[in-house]
């Protein structure tokens, strides 16, 4: 955790990051959902195995706004997670980081941004 700690507080990109417990990491991005919500990304390890996570802030948001239980929301909501290679397991957005080199930050933000948008084909 203390290696991706220093590659994060390193970076001229986050300012805030900060370590919760031995395993967890919050990284707040600077991003809101449309709602003016903070969106805070976690790095966690288990099992030796990092992920980048949401923690299930991004379900908690889209259940202010969608019928999470209609079948036409669900089958958008895990097409937009699969083309980004998002797990929705647990009701969070997550998943797995390999080496630090080639960690995609970006890839979670863009999903949750897609996810935040598609909400214009099912308001008024």
């Amino acid at each position: 955790m203390e290696a991706i700690y220093k590659y994060l507080t390193d970076s001229p990109i986050f300012k805030t990051v900060e370590i919760i417990g031995d395993n967890e990491i919050t990284v707040p991005t600077g991003c809101v959902y449309d709602d003016q919500t903070d969106i805070i990304l976690y790095f966690t390890r288990k099992c030796g195995t990092f992920a980048l996570t949401d923690n299930g802030r991004t379900r908690t948001y889209m259940d202010k706004i969608f019928d999470l239980q209609e079948d036409d929301v669900i089958k958008n909501i895990l097409g937009v997670t699969s083309c980004y290679g998002i797990s929705t397991k647990n009701k969070q957005l997550s998943f797995e980081i390999g080496e630090l080199e080639r960690f995609e930050f970006l890839k979670m933000l863009f999903c949750i941004d897609f996810l935040d948008t598609m909400k214009i084909f099912y308001t008024e």
